[in-house]
């Protein structure tokens, strides 16, 4: 036998001089097996338990609705932590040790296309500590603000071709 998860609890059972141990025995890659159990832990931070996933589909080629399968989680879930793995590198090594972000603080921000603006609202939240609800709303208040300044862009552009056209047409007139 193999030991896959409960190293402690079995040397604490030997210490104690017992011959047995309650256990549940398996057969299957105990390579996979532990890696299953190790995400099965609480205290795994986002970013950790994202490349753990990571980890699982590719050392087993599994997809990701095998992997869901793997650890008792639905595939969309399973997708949604994947995303976590796109943050740029400053953001997954800072929130490591960050305590004030959660799960859902780096899955709002890997839902961003544009590294430089995960980075902006990365820095948001670490200092202002702002909620994902913060967070989303000044994502969309930027994007809105982008728009609109667009719109005023374009809109000044086109009075001035107006206004070209419109002097064009007197000198030739």
């Amino acid at each position: 036998f193999v030991i896959v998860a409960g190293e402690r609890r079995f040397r604490a059972f030997e210490m104690l001089g017992r011959k047995t141990i309650p256990a549940v025995v398996t057969s299957g890659n105990a390579d996979e097996i532990a890696l299953i159990e190790n995400l099965q832990r609480e205290d795994l931070n986002p970013v950790e338990e994202a490349q753990a996933l990571e980890r699982l589909k590719e050392k087993y080629g599994y997809t990701q609705e095998e992997v869901g399968k793997a650890v008792g989680r639905d595939r969309t879930t399973i997708t949604t932590l994947l995303r976590i793995n796109t943050l740029p590198k400053k953001i997954k090594q800072e929130s490591v040790t960050f305590h004030g972000v959660n799960k859902s603080v780096l899955i709002e921000l890997a839902k961003m296309d544009d590294p430089k603006k995960q980075l902006a609202l990365w820095k948001d939240i670490k200092e202002k500590g702002m909620t994902v609800r913060q967070a989303r709303v000044k994502k969309l208040d930027e994007e809105q603000r982008q728009v609109s300044e667009k719109q005023k862009t374009l809109t000044s552009a086109k009075r001035l071709i107006s206004e070209f056209e419109r002097l064009a047409s007197e000198d030739v007139v």
